[in-house]
């Protein structure tokens, strides 16, 4: 095959170190911000989940899982009896004997020993998605710390740009003899005032940020929080809350387990069969040889003392502490869904509209132009300032009333969120 010609055109030296440097300049610039692109709220929850911490947990609870449904065998392990017996006749003369034995219980109870294994496995299970719960709650939590902090620090750095302008042009027209001095100075003195309450929310940002790290072994420097539904009914809250809360779905399944527990301790209670059975060689009474013969047995255990009181009369104790529990966990529930959702709706009032760059200027083309004075326009900015910061506190608290409904009811309105609550446990090595 013929290959065609291809010319290349050296460019210039300098042409080549600018076209290099521009480059790298874009390389910068895409990976400043690739570093500075918010992150999204569900895969900060996904990444705390899969981090080494949580991992490590996930694999204690899976092993705990694993030991709550082993089977303990409710039958005893068959014996083996040996005997050498000295028998009647001439010296010499032996009884040999290799006998086994095993004991039944007549109640069966290895069958409801079943039944109550695979119960508290799934008791196991619902207090590993509890955990899960609990977990995704606190990480929803500090992620949106790490946003209010976010927007609360940006909010100070505009109003310090205001200040800053502020003071360089009340200084320019003090140099130029249309304002006085004292205006400068003071102009200048709000700065540094202002200064330190930047310094406290970049303080307040990085500790929101460390915690967030803490759980993801992310740096993150913005986020970006999902959607708010609709709120359904509050019954309709409560209804779903009693039937998903992973913690009470612990505990009815605790319930089961205890209940298939007190049907092995009464199958327990029913006599026990022992079954015997071996092969033996007896000499024969004037000692000359022995014949081959075999014995079979067996002994009912009758249950006049023993019949597992103290282990019932426990079992009956944890079940009515459990039911206490459950009636305790149910009236929680239902307050606290009905207290969260009607906080919930209070707060989802939205803030009204403020152009904040309209009054601003307005203000300051007043203040610049003698219409108004200095200190009139400093508390316009201070009161920008504070309706910017209770526009992100209003938020907040929406969100994060929006957040204890969720918990409480133990459900996501987001199906992402969901399915990470929902989803089984990685099995990876931590």
């Amino acid at each position: 095959m013929r290959r065609g010609l291809r010319f290349v055109v050296p460019l210039p030296t300098t042409l080549r170190r600018s076209t290099v440097a521009g480059a790298l300049v874009l390389l910068a610039v895409g990976q400043a911000a690739l570093a500075n692109a918010p992150v999204s709220e569900v895969d900060l929850v996904r990444a705390a989940l899969d981090g080494p911490t949580l991992q490590a947990r996930t694999q204690a609870h899976q092993a705990a899982v694993a030991a709550a449904r082993a089977v303990t065998p409710r039958t005893s392990n068959p014996s083996l009896d040996l005997r050498h017996e000295q028998a009647n006749g001439p010296a010499g003369a032996s009884t040999d004997v290799l006998a086994g034995s095993w004991t039944v219980g007549l109640g069966l109870p290895g069958l409801a020993e079943q039944t109550a294994a695979r119960q508290r496995g799934e008791a196991a299970e619902a207090g590993v998605r509890a955990t899960r719960l609990s977990t995704i709650c606190t990480v929803r939590r500090d992620v949106l710390q790490l946003w209010m902090a976010v927007e609360l620090s940006s909010i100070r750095s505009d109003a310090h740009q205001r200040l800053q302008h502020v003071a360089e042009s009340i200084d320019a027209l003090a140099g130029a003899g249309d304002l006085s001095g004292h205006d400068s100075a003071r102009a200048t003195l709000a700065l540094l005032a202002h200064q330190s309450m930047v310094d406290e929310a970049t303080a307040t940002e990085l500790t929101a940020a460390a915690k967030v790290e803490a759980w993801t072994g992310q740096s993150v420097s913005a986020v970006q929080l999902g959607e708010l539904q609709a709120l359904p009914p509050t019954a309709e809250l409560v209804h779903q809350a009693t039937d998903a809360s992973p913690e009470l779905v612990a505990l009815q399944k605790a319930r089961q387990a205890i209940e298939a527990e007190r049907a092995v301790a009464r199958r327990s209670a029913a006599p026990g069969l022992t079954l015997s059975g071996g092969g033996r060689r007896d000499a024969m009474p004037d000692g000359r040889g022995s014949a081959a013969g075999f014995e079979v047995g067996a002994s009912l255990e009758l249950p006049v003392f023993e019949r597992n009181q103290a282990e019932r009369a426990g079992l009956d104790a944890q079940l009515a502490a459990v039911d206490a529990d459950i009636a305790r966990l149910q009236a929680s529930i239902g307050a606290e869904v009905t207290a969260a959702a009607q906080r919930a709706s209070e707060l989802s009032r939205p803030a009204p509209p403020l152009d904040t760059a309209a009054i601003w200027q307005g203000a300051l083309d007043r203040t610049l132009s003698g219409e108004a004075s200095l200190e009139s326009l400093l508390a316009v900015a201070r009161d920008l300032e504070d309706a910017e910061r209770s526009r992100i506190d209003a938020e907040t608290r929406h969100r994060m009333a929006r957040l204890s409904v969720s918990c409480a009811v133990g459900a996501f309105p987001d199906p992402h969120l969901q399915s990470l609550l929902l989803s089984s446990p990685s099995k990876g090595t931590p």
